[in-house]
């Protein structure tokens, strides 16, 4: 017996990529329903309130991209604050980007923005020739090296590694060329990063105000049938006009009958583990925000090492001075990356003295450099639409948030003539 169809659109994942993409289609006037499977919105943005201080667990910083998400702060009356200075190996991050070899950094970051941007233009274009698919497939070191740019080799420590974006020896440049633009470059470099005063947890709070989230949703089946789209729970069915998976593919794959392009994107990207940690540590430096370590985002160097520290601030309950850590943590288990992170600090001649609470994410997908060579990034593109799905998320933008609102900013004017194309 045929469904009722209701005159809306489910959303699959609650995180910053399901709730941007139903804030927009929501202020267009479509009836929007988010399933998030957790207790909470806001996905890998976390904001911990301890003691005096609100810890990010997850999302950090905007930068000069994240033009509409700050127009959302606003709107929200959530200010920003500045993250404060950087350093890598205790000099600023400009300094240590110079100590590169070569022509001067003006000079080098000219060539790679033209480098760069022209890549991404040929990549954007309807159908990219071979040679550019290629060269997309190139690993970040070898195309950066080709070109004789090593201080922006060491730029890419800071915007790409020290981020959880993937070392430069294992990431292919197509896919880095898909975000890295000038903005988020001068953002990095200059340390224009800010921090929403209030906690990223907040704005996505107020954001799923705007319509209605299930929380603790147990979606158990994904029927895609030609007149609609069936959300299957344990005690109930409804039937929507599409569906915007806003999760990982291989786990909504595991909803549904996965189409081809489905299954082919599910096995073209390699999901990375990223952990943070809050910890009290004696002895580490207080005179700065943010410090880096160059030798653990080096290509070739063992999975784990922490690739650096933020400072948060002094709470005597919590056992001292605060930092955020970050680690890349494949194929570790917890007490394992406790013990790297100790032995790290130690070698900074600080002392750690508690992990207070650690979280791991599943984090950036990286595509096959072999996908990349034979067109997956076609595929990500024309599978939109397919079987009345829509897809967002990191694996079809970026992990950056500005980058994940972005492409929802032009997916929901796409939805929406598509909507009114079929007359619903």
């Amino acid at each position: 017996m045929r469904a009722e169809v209701a005159n809306h659109i489910a959303i699959i994942g609650g995180g910053p990529a399901g709730l941007s993409a139903a804030k927009f289609l929501t202020e267009a006037g479509v009836t929007c329903k988010v399933f998030e499977a957790t207790n909470r919105v806001g996905g890998k943005s976390e904001s911990l309130q301890m003691g005096e201080y609100l810890i990010e667990m997850g999302t950090s910083y905007t930068t000069l991209e994240h033009k509409i998400v700050k127009k959302w702060l606003r709107d929200y009356k959530q200010p920003l604050s500045k993250l404060g200075e950087a350093r890598f190996d205790g000099a600023k991050v400009v300094d240590f980007v110079k100590k590169g070899g070569g022509p001067s950094l003006p000079i080098q970051a000219i060539r790679f923005i033209r480098y760069i941007g022209d890549l991404r233009e040929r990549l954007n274009k309807a159908v990219p020739d071979q040679k550019t698919l290629d060269e997309a497939s190139m690993t970040v070191l070898d195309w950066i090296r080709e070109r004789d740019l090593p201080k922006i080799e060491l730029a890419l420590y800071r915007l790409q590694t020290a981020q959880g974006y993937g070392r430069l020896d294992e990431t292919a440049i197509g896919q880095t060329a898909l975000w890295c633009t000038p903005k988020f470059i001068a953002s990095g470099v200059l340390n224009r990063l800010n921090m929403p005063s209030e906690g990223w947890s907040r704005l996505w709070m107020k954001v799923a105000e705007e319509f209605e989230v299930e929380l603790n949703s147990d979606v158990l089946m994904i029927n895609r049938h030609e007149y609609g789209v069936e959300i299957v729970q344990s005690d109930r069915s409804e039937t929507f006009d599409m569906v915007i998976c806003a999760i990982p593919l291989d786990q909504f794959n595991a909803l549904t009958d996965p189409t081809g392009a489905e299954d082919l994107v599910a096995r073209s990207v390699q999901w990375t583990t990223y952990t943070t940690c809050l910890v009290s540590v004696e002895n580490w430096f207080t005179d700065h925000r943010v410090s880096g370590l160059s030798a653990a985002l080096a290509p070739g160097v063992e999975g784990g090492k922490m690739i650096g520290g933020r400072y948060e601030g002094f709470e005597n309950d919590l056992g001292g001075h605060l930092y955020v850590t970050g680690q890349v943590s494949d194929g570790l288990t917890d007490p394992e990356l406790r013990e790297i992170l100790d032995a790290d600090i130690s070698e900074q001649g600080a002392r750690l003295k508690s992990v207070i609470t650690q979280r791991s994410w599943r984090y950036f997908p990286r595509y096959e450099p072999d996908a990349l060579r034979n067109g997956l990034l076609d595929v990500l593109r024309d599978m939109q639409g397919e079987q009345r799905t829509w897809y967002t998320g990191a694996t079809f933008s970026h992990e950056l948030v500005s980058s994940i609102v972005q492409f929802n900013a032009r997916m929901s004017k796409t939805i929406l003539a598509a909507l009114k194309q079929s007359g619903r």
